[in-house]
């Protein structure tokens, strides 16, 4: 087991909620152009997860990456783009 832990290399990570209207998701072309295109460049430098929340009204985008800058600029990039394409207004209170 202490060999495998060493096997293991932790990356920076970033989630990022984003109020969106999640039944769009799977029609938003363009979201998924970004999301295949950074994964491509990331390749084993890192990882993208982006769905839909099961309870609330959000998409996740879940970036890590083995340089902490990219990751947050990928998450923040691939955010924006949510928040653009399907994005809904946030409530204030």
């Amino acid at each position: 087991m202490a060999e495998a832990v060493d096997l293991v290399v932790p990356f920076p990570q970033r989630l990022v909620a984003v109020p969106a209207d999640r039944a769009l998701l799977p029609s938003a072309d363009r979201i998924w152009q970004e999301v295949d295109a950074v994964t491509a460049n990331l390749g084993e430098r890192g990882r993208v997860v982006l769905r839909a929340s099961g309870t609330e009204p959000v998409v996740r985008v879940m970036v890590e990456a083995q340089d902490a800058g990219e990751c947050e600029r990928i998450c923040n990039d691939l955010a924006r783009l949510v928040r653009e394409q399907i994005g809904t207004p946030q409530a204030t209170d």
